[in-house]
């Protein structure tokens, strides 16, 4: 497995930028009325877990048609209270149409439901889970022509839990299918709140078959993938032999729903389960590990090589044993036990290399921001305590530009265990590429274009940085490439509390970023050599009415109310 940090393109960076000029220009907006709703289901009350509010409690409704947009027109979707998909045609600012395409057989009343999804792999197939575990591959080769806009139902399959679509891919040379699913299995039994649900990632895959002139799928294998969190990110890759993974623990392939053992993790090896924190200094790493009470020095064994370590108790229960991330200096490095705990000190041969983890393959681990990393950051934050405003300036190029003085708060801090995002190979069950996160928040996940896989922002200091999965291969060093910037937009995104959703346009032009009801806020690109960029702020109509969906392209703006459709057209 290849343990990789994140390594941003330096020429990417903008150091100057100073903070975005509130624009007083008002953009173009106008909205429609929907003939009926738009289809919302609520979690039950006792599904209010952290992994199903992570996994289910923010959907998108809106769905755009990245193989349709284009600057005269674009068409959304979204599924409204009758289950039927609903499809709007949208040719500059105005809503042309919305019409019907296809009905989504009423489901049967289940004790669990989830909100429909809509994934469009191709220009010519729809995929389309109904929430209640039912998914439908439809034939949309209509869509994109002009033509017949009747979607006709090409296979159906059913399966035993809820779940919702997280990416499709159609394969351009053998036109196969793949969707990769997300659910959440409660357990049975009474155990601790971080183990009482099982994660699922299935990927379903089909061939397609022409019969009577037309094409049908037909499924040819089913894998899962089981883990105790629910991802940020779940993406299958180009080739479809691996998927893509972002979570703060390991999901691995399972047989029978039974998760296979690997990398060292089985009772076999004689690892212990007990997790350990561990943070690090320009210098050093310092891991440290809870012992049974009553543990005395006498009882550790703690080797230190510069590549490899092996700490464990004379009852021969290993605590960690491994590949180091990198190397380190045995004569320099300490291991000491206070109040129960033993405490690690690796001094690195690289100072300030930053490490992504201990020990490759080991995901055990609990990164702790801590020292010089957190000093840092914080000093950053505080030289930037003013960066965003929501009083406009008529003139925005006088000296004295507002800015808006949010503190940080909780929204700003980090999540309680590190996330990782992962290769995982879908045959071995094998992760190939690992990388850990550790300080790096998760802004947002969009595609950028038709049929690749999706990007990701992640917060580096103030900046949201966006990083591409690259092609397919094992023994690529790297497996994610930094392929833009969003200067100060990990700042901007911490200080808007009632933030929905975030989304960028596929030219990767602006972000933007809703709130829950009314405000939608677009932050632009700065021009090269200039210090500054603009920000707007449009107002939609109906104060009360929730956000239920937002889609951007590069030229337009949809947002999704409960009973409106918002079109607002961006600037050039």
């Amino acid at each position: 497995m290849a343990t990789e940090s994140l390594r941003p393109n330096k020429s990417l960076l903008d150091h100057r930028f100073e903070g975005y000029k509130l624009s007083g220009d008002q953009l173009e907006a106008k909205s429609i009325n929907l003939v009926s709703g738009v289809n919302v289901a609520s979690l039950r009350e006792d599904l209010f877990s952290l992994q199903h509010v992570r996994a289910f409690g923010r959907p998108n409704h809106l769905v755009l048609d990245p193989w349709q947009s284009c600057e005269e027109s674009e068409r959304v979707y979204w599924v409204d209270t009758n289950y039927e998909v609903q499809q709007a045609t949208v040719r500059g600012s105005t809503v042309e149409g919305i019409e019907s395409v296809f009905k989504i057989p009423t489901p049967e009343e289940q004790t669990e439901r989830l909100n429909a999804s809509i994934v469009l792999p191709s220009s010519k197939f729809a995929c389309i889970g109904d929430g209640h575990g039912k998914l439908y591959l439809v034939n949309t080769e209509g869509r994109t022509k002009g033509s017949d806009t009747r979607w006709k139902l090409a296979a159906v399959n059913q399966f035993d839990q809820p779940f919702t679509i997280l990416h499709a891919i159609q394969e351009r040379d053998s036109n196969n299918l793949s969707c990769l699913l997300l659910s959440i299995i409660e357990k049975d039994e009474e155990v601790s709140a971080t183990k009482a649900h099982t994660v699922f990632l299935t990927l379903v895959s089909f061939s397609q078959v022409n019969t009577s002139g037309s094409a049908s799928l037909t499924c040819e294998s089913i894998k899962r993938f089981s883990g105790p969190c629910a991802p940020v990110y779940g993406a299958i890759e180009p080739g479809c032999k691996a998927i893509l993974v972002a979570s703060e623990k390991p999901f691995r392939l399972t047989q029978g729903g039974i998760a296979e053992e690997k990398d060292g993790k089985s009772a076999e090896d004689g690892l212990s389960d007990t997790e350990y924190t561990w943070s690090q200094s320009g210098d050093n790493v310092t891991v440290t590990f809870s012992l049974p009470t009553n543990t005395n020095l006498e009882d550790i064994q703690c080797t230190i090589k510069p590549a490899h370590i092996e700490v464990k108790l004379s009852s021969e229960k290993k605590l960690l044993q491994g590949k180091l991330y990198a190397k380190v200096k045995p004569d320099d490095s300490t291991w000491t036990v206070v109040d129960n705990s033993l405490e690690i000190v690796l001094d690195k041969v690289v100072p300030e290399h930053h490490w992504s983890t201990v020990v490759e393959s080991d995901d055990r681990g609990k990164y702790i921001m801590d020292g010089e990393e957190a000093e840092r950051l914080n000093e950053v934050h505080q030289q930037l305590e003013q960066y965003t405003s929501d009083k406009k300036n008529p003139d925005p190029n006088k000296a004295d530009m507002p800015f808006n003085s949010q503190q940080l708060e909780e929204c700003d801090q980090f999540p309680e265990d590190s996330e990782y995002i992962m290769r995982i190979d879908i045959n071995s069950g094998e992760i190939t590429h690992k990388t850990c996160l550790a300080s790096h928040q998760w802004l947002f996940n969009t595609t950028l274009t038709p049929g690749s896989t999706p990007v990701f922002c992640l917060r580096h200091d103030v900046d949201g940085l966006v990083w591409q999965p690259k092609a397919s291969s094992d023994n690529q060093e790297t497996n994610w490439e930094h392929i833009g910037t969003f200067n100060a937009l990990g700042f901007v995104q911490a200080s808007k509390e009632s933030r929905r959703f975030s989304l960028c346009a596929p030219g990767m032009q602006y972000a933007v970023l809703c709130d829950n009801t009314r405000h939608v806020y677009i932050y632009y690109r700065n021009a090269a050599g200039q210090k500054t960029a603009l920000q707007q702020v449009v107002t939609l109509d109906n104060a009360e009415d929730s956000i239920l969906g937002l889609q951007a392209s590069d030229h337009r703006i949809l947002a999704l109310t409960p009973n409106s459709l918002h079109v607002i057209m961006v600037k050039k």
